[in-house]
């Protein structure tokens, strides 16, 4: 074999059992967790700050709240091409006639042999890098929140609220792309079998 996209369905399918579902859901799941309950904390602390936004100076951070605003949404707009980008290089032909060559390990250490688990690490990778490139906006967006919330800005300016709207996006997509065998056959028909 010279390619992970001479893989056939069935090695493919044999290789997908309930574990290796189970563990991508685990890492979806965990990553998108965590900005949903970094978001939570963000309105927590908004709602509990009502006392900071009468407290608040006259002269609030409105320049530098400009400014992370569109620093946010410019790394947004960079890391959303780019996380297409690096998913969608992942299954290039140089990357899957080499994963066939790669050394890879399960989770229990054991060295991988088959090729249908070696499509899977691939996949794996290829999800992981990019949660993280979304997942990043996300987390900057919340932390621009969060300072809003605790100086009161936000009380008096609530349009900064627009920063919550890259960690929706992304718990939105964590949802609609959230693992199951189905979404993994797919994923492996349209990326990896496209190619041969």
């Amino acid at each position: 074999m010279t390619s992970l996209s001479e893989v056939t369905v069935q090695e493919f399918q044999a290789a997908l059992t309930p574990e290796a579902v189970r563990m991508f859901q685990i890492v979806q799941g965990a990553v998108g967790m965590g900005v949903a309950v970094f978001l939570l904390i963000v309105i927590g602390m908004y709602v509990n700050g009502s006392a900071a936004a009468e407290a608040a100076p006259a002269d609030n951070p409105e320049g530098l709240m400009q400014a992370m605003t569109l620093v946010h949404f410019a790394l947004l707009a960079v890391l959303l091409v780019l996380s297409a980008m690096l998913f969608n290089a992942q299954f290039s032909d140089a990357r899957l006639r080499s994963g066939v060559n790669l050394t890879l390990n399960d989770a229990k250490g054991r060295p991988l042999t088959d090729n249908g688990s070696r499509c899977l690490a691939l996949m794996r990778t290829a999800m992981i890098l990019r949660l993280a490139m979304l997942e990043g906006p996300a987390l900057f967006g919340l932390v621009i929140c969060l300072l809003g919330a605790m100086n009161g800005f936000l009380h008096t300016h609530p349009l900064y609220w627009v920063n919550a709207a890259s960690a929706l996006y992304f718990i939105g997509y964590v949802v609609q792309t959230f693992p199951n065998r189905q979404r993994m056959e797919e994923i492996f028909q349209t990326r990896v079998l496209k190619t041969a």
